[in-house]
């Protein structure tokens, strides 16, 4: 009963520190939200964000799913044109899900606001997948929700929260197609993860890439050659599998209709044509949140996106690098890399380790071959968000192994309070920071690491909305991130100090 009451607390406020990042100024929700400031900080700073916010605003507005000119410039360069009309570069799935949270806003007066909330929403839905992951992989039930904890709070997956970006719901995607691949294998099970997979190529097409070693090992952990009715087991199995391509197909389609209403082909793909050119929309100011590209042909063909020879660079800027390192950006991942480790060791575990490791390293060398590996003017690897989440998911077993030593709980606290306060600049500042070949150019000069976010609170600018509407006339910006690191800290606290209680939670796995 105990610990049930710490993991009540320690949720609620989850979702006020959540809350409390909210991208938004006062002025936003005097004119109510009518203009779209696309300055640093707010929340249509990032052409990630803005292209799919367009999107959704002609779906609603228009039931249309082209843009016009305001629109395209608003959402330039992550924008693709076509036979002379505009449409998002990226896949609908984000813009599908967030429509009904734009009717809701709208109802309100703040579309936005609400619209973001999708995300939010699929955030906090996050740290109970990866509980849950956590806990089929061996974690005690609290150890596991310290797990989803960590996730959200000390990694920048935080400052992604609250943007209208693929990451969260994909990370949920592929972490829900890791617990059912490593669950039970029935017709449901199946049927679902067809449909995950299916609505994650919706989200964002290399999903279903991420997706291969998750189904390689369903496939795989179905073959038996013991069966007494090997008939039977082989009747069973076609059905189930029915099941799963009737669940990926159903998504399947869809896309190839969407990709027929924009280019009158199934399977031309608006990433595959590339962005629109820069001189379409002439500007002097620098649009963050994208990558530059060359100028596609109108009827070019398909564009393979990943170049081998960048792996070693890709892999640098994404793991050590302070532009946009994993480790730099979240040291407490050092812990997840120990649980992998620990995993492999126990006996009849070699197959999920390498669905696991499988999984983390398809996403790492396939963003690292990628042209862009920082992600444009991003905060953190935004790319492997969902690597994050399945090795977060097993810092659980580090923690029910150590969590009585006093070394290491000093050790993780300080790597936890080091990456929340990382992650927090990010979302209580701005998630637009240029790369390192961008940011010491001339024409820009800015700070290619997290010391952009850290300038902006020593000028007390913040892009909480809570701040910006009711405190900022009390604490100053540097204060109120760490009245947030204080909160989260406690909400941790709560969670590793019902460990040492020998109550336990009966939660089914």
């Amino acid at each position: 009963m105990k610990n049930k009451i710490l993991l009540i607390i320690s949720s609620i406020l989850v979702v006020m520190l959540t809350a409390s990042i909210i991208k938004g100024r006062k002025v936003d929700l005097e004119n109510r939200q009518s203009e779209k400031d696309t300055s640093p900080g707010g929340p249509y700073e990032s052409t990630n964000s803005t292209s799919r916010y367009a999107l959704t605003e002609v779906i609603s507005e228009q039931n249309s799913f082209f843009l016009n000119d305001q629109l395209a410039r608003f959402s330039a360069p992550d924008i693709v044109k076509y036979h002379n009309r505009y449409f998002s570069i990226f896949t609908p799935g984000i813009s599908f899900i967030s429509v009904p949270f734009y009717q809701l806003g709208k109802i309100f007066g703040y579309p936005q606001i609400l619209t973001y909330l999708s995300t939010t929403f699929f955030a906090l839905i996050n740290v109970f997948l990866i509980a849950k992951l956590a806990r089929i992989l061996g974690s005690s039930n609290l150890a596991s929700y310290i797990s989803g904890f960590v996730f959200l709070f000390a990694t920048n997956a935080l400052a992604y929260s609250n943007t209208l970006t693929q990451h969260h719901a994909g990370t949920a995607l592929i972490v829900g197609s890791l617990i059912l691949g490593l669950g039970k294998s029935n017709f449901i099970n199946k049927f679902i993860l067809g449909v995950l997979v299916g609505f994650g190529l919706l989200v964002d097409v290399p999903n279903v890439l991420f997706s291969i070693p998750i189904l390689l090992y369903v496939f795989i952990s179905d073959i038996k050659f013991n069966e007494v009715s090997p008939i039977n087991r082989i009747g069973k199995l076609l059905v189930q599998y029915l099941g799963l391509s009737v669940g990926f197909l159903i998504f399947l389609a869809v896309f190839g209709w969407y990709n027929f209403q924009l280019t009158g082909s199934y399977f031309k793909v608006p990433q595959f044509i590339g962005r629109v050119s820069e001189r379409e929309f002439s500007t002097d100011i620098i649009l963050p949140g994208s990558q530059k590209e060359a100028e596609p042909e109108e009827d070019g063909g398909f564009s393979f996106p990943y170049e081998p020879r960048d792996l070693p660079r890709g892999l640098s800027v994404l793991l050590l690098s302070s532009e946009r390192g994993w480790f730099y950006y979240s040291p407490v991942l050092v812990l997840g890399v120990l649980g992998l480790i620990l995993f492999s060791k126990k006996e009849n575990n070699s197959k999920k380790t390498n669905v696991l490791l499988s999984t983390v390293l398809i996403i790492i060398v396939s963003y690292s071959m990628f042209g862009d590996p920082w992600g444009g003017w991003s905060f953190g690897p935004r790319y492997l968000i969902p690597a994050t989440a399945i090795v977060c998911s097993l810092t659980g077993l580090v923690i029910d192994r150590y969590y009585k030593k006093l070394w290491f709980t000093i050790l993780f606290f300080c790597l936890f309070i080091v990456s929340n306060y990382i992650s927090s600049i990010g979302a209580l500042t701005s998630n637009a920071i240029p790369p390192k070949h961008e940011a010491e150019s001339p024409l820009i000069g800015l700070p290619y690491t997290y010391r952009l976010g850290q300038n902006m609170l020593t000028r007390n600018q913040s892009s909480s909305l809570v701040y910006n509407l009711k405190l900022n006339s009390y604490i100053s910006a540097w204060q109120f991130q760490w009245v947030f690191m204080l909160i989260s800290t406690l909400s941790l606290g709560l969670l590793y100090y019902g460990l040492f209680s020998k109550e336990k939670i009966n939660v089914k796995k």
